[in-house]
């Protein structure tokens, strides 16, 4: 099992509007996939808020799909809407079993 983690950095002032984008806009490209959303804690960058949307991948091949609409969907319309007010990052991790 792998999980496709995105991080966001989101300014508070454009936290509620991304995140309304995110449900309606976002979620509803990946409803295959397994989903957990995470406010990070440890984490506060200048103010902003991270957060952690997690997508449980069957195959190491789901990163390039997922990957290609982070970028190219969700990430233009970011960038649009939101200019620098939202940063993010995608990483492929591996779950492992204890």
């Amino acid at each position: 099992m792998y999980i496709y983690n995105i991080t966001f950095v989101v300014e508070p002032d454009v936290e509620n509007v991304w995140f309304e984008r995110l449900q309606s806009e976002f979620l509803p490209l990946i409803v295959a996939y397994k989903k957990t959303l995470c406010r990070v804690l440890s984490e506060r960058h200048e103010g902003n808020f991270t957060f952690s949307l997690q997508l449980e991948c069957q195959q190491v091949g789901d990163y390039g799909k997922l990957n290609e609409l982070t970028n190219k969907v969700w990430g233009k319309e970011c960038q649009s809407l939101f200019g620098e007010k939202i940063l993010y990052f995608a990483t492929l991790m591996k779950k492992l079993e204890l």
